[in-house]
């Protein structure tokens, strides 16, 4: 998962700061974010997100150091913000009985988390800066699904929304992309030089 934040911080210098904040803070942000979510799992994922919505702007952050006041405030605000927002859903999910559509999106929702998972393990494996660089390099109908279903971790019922594509077709194009994608990660071999 981390390599997969590191991804989107741009420069080597930032990114080593941002694994130097991740690993001195995470474990107070989960423990803020179990405080209110009661549940190991959500805050486990609270955490996660707030680390993927710090990397997704890290630039714009004036970061002075790792230990310093300004950046555990930070990053506590952000994993309790997410925390309660994971609480309202949960709360609102309870709270009401879900409609056809809402319960066929949980399962569809489940399943892009399973998929999300094998996809961690897939980037892990490779050099991500190498990935995205071929993510970009592909024609606009698979680059525009992985890159949002991969690097910015939209599930599939907002890329469809966003792309104005069904439901279906996302899936079958991130099948595909996802494919080739392994197919291009193959063709790089395992002794080449870090460019």
């Amino acid at each position: 998962m981390l390599v997969l934040m590191l991804a989107l911080v741009e420069t080597p210098e930032e990114q080593a700061l941002f694994e130097k904040i991740y690993y001195a803070h995470r474990k107070d942000m989960k423990k803020a974010a179990y405080y209110i979510l009661k549940d190991y799992h959500l805050a486990e994922n609270a955490v996660n997100e707030a680390f993927f919505r710090l990397a997704r702007r890290f630039s714009s952050f004036e970061i002075n150091g790792v230990e310093t006041d300004e950046t555990k405030g930070l990053v506590m605000i952000l994993a309790k913000n997410e925390a309660r927002r994971i609480l309202k859903e949960e709360k609102r999910h309870r709270g009401s009985s879900l409609s056809f559509e809402e319960e066929l999106w949980q399962e569809d929702y489940s399943r892009e988390e399973n998929l999300r998972v094998e996809d961690d393990h897939i980037l892990t494996d490779i050099r991500v800066r190498k990935a995205r660089k071929e993510i970009e390099n592909m024609g606009p109908t698979y680059r525009d699904v992985l890159y949002l279903f991969l690097v910015e971790g939209q599930p599939v019922r907002e890329i469809a929304a966003e792309l104005g594509l069904s439901v279906s077709a996302v899936k079958k194009r991130l099948e595909r992309g996802k494919n080739l994608l392994k197919e291009r990660m193959s063709e790089w071999g395992e002794g080449e030089e870090d460019e």
